[in-house]
């Protein structure tokens, strides 16, 4: 929620907002409250009677009723910071008349222009606090919904296709993914460096969990895609933007938690009609393919960050297939366009 943004304004600064209008409000209030117990004193310096100590209460209402009344949608056509001004400005003018008045007249003058500056700021303030807060639960809604995963729209399945591409064809854990960062991505040679995880030390799981891996082409496409997207996140946050440098995050760049993500990846695998898949079955996937294309197992164990390939073949493998091929160029093959097909065919027909 503290990266959240309303029209381009970060939550917090419409908090602060809210906290200032609600503020100005509280204080005109008071202000039209604090000269009554001086009424006694001014009945007896000034010489008017009760029936004076009443004209001046009714001065008060008058002045309210007409700002409400008369003047009550003023802040629609001009703006709610302009009333506001005029409110705080005829408050001071009613504080100088007050320390001015030497009788009844200059009372009720005072008065009312207190009553025009208390209906003004009610009116103001309040549709002011009634916007800001039907915003500001409005973002809540969506911000939730984006936390939790739930957002329906193609836009939010489109932001997880890269970690959807590097999961089954890079085999990264998910601890790796959510810590991973675009200094350790190399778009331009195609590489990708598996330094970091999602660990209490920020290390990987072993030593020969840190690797560079070649990216696949479809990985390089997706990823390129996927950082163009970032970019217009942080450009629409602007200061609410949480610079942690992460590949995969949230719009406002906080990293996932474990469960985000994993609620993530199994809501686009089932819109995909492949059942609710936990984030960690992307890697054994991954690992799977490699396996039955013929990548050696050796290879496998090593694009994966395996300890040894006891752990390969005991856990994530299934089918060994002894033929010597790089994780890269089978995943190229594997997930080839049938555009690029198309294209490739017909450039072999021009040729012959």
């Amino acid at each position: 929620m503290n990266g959240s943004v309303i029209g381009g304004i970060p939550v917090s600064a419409k908090r602060r907002g809210y906290a200032l209008t609600a503020g100005v409000l509280l204080v005109m209030m008071l202000g039209g409250t604090l000269p009554v117990p001086l009424y006694v004193l001014w009945e007896k310096q000034m010489g008017f009677g009760p029936l004076g100590v009443t004209v001046v209460f009714a001065a008060y209402v008058v002045g309210t009723l007409a700002a409400l009344l008369v003047l009550g949608d003023l802040s629609d056509h001009v703006g709610r910071r302009i009333v506001l001004a005029i409110a705080v400005a005829c408050a001071a003018v009613s504080t100088a008349l007050f320390l001015a008045a030497t009788g009844i007249g200059l009372l009720i003058v005072a008065r009312v222009v207190s009553g025009l500056a208390a209906g003004l700021a009610t009116g103001t303030a309040t549709a002011t606090v009634t916007d800001v807060s039907a915003e500001l639960k409005d973002t809540t809604c969506r911000t939730c919904r984006s936390q939790l995963g739930l957002d329906n729209s193609d836009e939010a399945n489109g932001r997880l296709e890269a970690l959807f591409v590097i999961s089954i064809t890079l085999g990264l854990r998910p601890g790796e993914l959510r810590m991973l960062t675009w200094d350790h991505v190399d778009l331009s040679r195609g590489v990708i460096h598996v330094w970091r995880s999602a660990s209490q030390s920020g290390d990987t799981k072993t030593p020969k969990s840190k690797r560079s891996l070649e990216l696949p082409k479809r990985a390089v496409v997706a990823l390129t895609g996927h950082k163009a997207r970032q970019a217009k996140e942080r450009q629409a946050a602007r200061e609410a933007w949480h610079d942690n440098n992460l590949v995969f995050c949230h719009e406002n760049g906080n990293a996932y938690t474990s469960d985000q993500l994993n609620w993530r990846f199994g809501k686009m695998t089932r819109r995909a009609g492949i059942g609710r898949w936990h984030a960690h079955e992307g890697r054994h996937t991954a690992v799977s393919i490699m396996s039955s294309n013929g990548v050696p197992i050796q290879e496998i164990s090593d694009a994966a960050g395996h300890k040894s390939t006891h752990v390969t073949e005991t856990v994530c493998r299934h089918v060994i297939v002894p033929e010597i091929r790089g994780g890269a160029t089978v995943m190229d093959g594997v997930f080839d366009d049938e555009e690029d097909d198309t294209d490739e065919g017909g450039e072999e027909a021009e040729t012959s």
